[in-house]
């Protein structure tokens, strides 16, 4: 019925147009954003990657969502994905390890602590 429509238009997404696509990505659906060569490629567990002309920042700051948190400069992940934290390395559900800049090491560690309840 109508609420169905209704609750669909509220969950958080991201919408990401590139050349003639658009595509509608639920905040919940992205593990992780990494910027690569000119790209910025989203990680998704319903649509595979997505590519985005727009910058990390500009896409990271429209999600304003505590689960995201930048790992390095050039990636940020959804929390809800990773599994564990090993030294410089953020190892995520489905087996892959990203590597977390020293310099938000720190930060990063209070975030999983917060979101986590540690």
């Amino acid at each position: 019925g109508i609420w169905n429509k209704w609750i669909f238009l509220f969950i958080p997404c991201l919408m990401v147009s590139h050349y003639n696509n658009i595509t509608r990505i639920l905040h919940k659906d992205i593990m992780y954003v990494r910027k690569e060569h000119r790209s910025l490629r989203i990680f998704t567990t319903e649509q595979g990657v997505v590519s985005d002309s727009r910058g990390i920042k500009e896409v990271f700051d429209l999600l304003h969502n505590p689960a995201f948190a930048f790992i390095e400069r050039s990636c940020f992940i959804n929390l809800n994905f990773a599994r564990a934290m090993e030294g410089c390395w953020m190892v995520m559900k489905q087996g892959e390890r990203l590597p977390i800049s020293r310099p938000m090491l720190p930060k990063v560690k209070d975030t999983i602590m917060r979101l986590w309840g540690g």
